[in-house]
């Protein structure tokens, strides 16, 4: 199951850019039922890191975290059936956060 929700950044052709200060960030929680019941919580985000910003409250420049977008799930599966829908479900998320990223940076 840990396979399965790397493969879609792995294999869907996200590419790291080194000079890029966008980081997008998945996070999966799998629990497990005594019934074969799989409990999924997913959560996505993308940020941003702003180096040098001055804070009100300080005159030294701090690094600041901003959270640009961010999108969660949670579902329930049978356990024979939650790696594929695991996987399709956060294809679909890192897709719809690269959609929105494209839309907004066009030239």
């Amino acid at each position: 199951m840990q396979l399965a929700a790397s493969r879609p950044l792995l294999d869907g052709g996200i590419k790291v850019n080194p000079a890029s200060s966008v980081t997008l960030y998945a996070n999966v929680h799998i629990g497990l039922t005594g019934e074969g019941i799989c409990i999924v919580n997913i959560r996505t985000a993308a940020w941003v890191f702003i180096p040098n910003a001055v804070m009100p409250y300080s005159s030294k420049p701090v690094v600041v975290k901003a959270v640009i977008w961010e999108q969660e799930r949670l579902f329930s599966r049978f356990k024979f059936d939650a790696a594929t829908n695991i996987r399709d479900t956060v294809q679909g998320m890192v897709d719809q956060f690269v959609t929105k990223w494209k839309l907004a940076n066009q030239k």
